[in-house]
């Protein structure tokens, strides 16, 4: 399985809109890239940070794909498209980085 991470920096005169992107923009990219493997996509809209500052992003996304090859086959055929609608919800470039391998801790309920 690949991760492809896409994050969204909190720029000067930046702006997201956060409902547009999940309810518009990732359910059109569900639809072009489902066939290219895409099984699901988690967003995040970043609040805060630790410190209490403005967050250093906007929104973090994860889209998780079968296989790196046919991705790269979607976007190569969809991208294009799913890059015009990026207007319609943000004026920053969103930055792609692939991750390969994931590693999660279980929650220890009982001690």
């Amino acid at each position: 399985m690949v991760n492809l991470i896409i994050t969204y920096t909190n720029e000067p005169d930046s702006h997201f809109d956060f409902d547009y992107y999940v309810s518009t923009h990732l359910p059109l990219g569900m639809e072009h890239l489902s066939a290219f493997g895409l099984e699901n996509w988690d967003a995040e809209q970043c609040s805060s940070s630790i410190s209490g500052d403005e967050p250093a992003f906007h929104c973090i996304s994860h889209l998780y794909f079968a296989d790196e090859q046919e991705m790269r086959k979607g976007f190569a055929k969809h991208g294009a498209e799913l890059r015009m609608d990026t207007p319609n919800y943000t004026n920053v470039t969103p930055v792609f980085t692939l991750a390969e391998n994931t590693a999660r801790s279980e929650l220890i309920a009982s001690r």
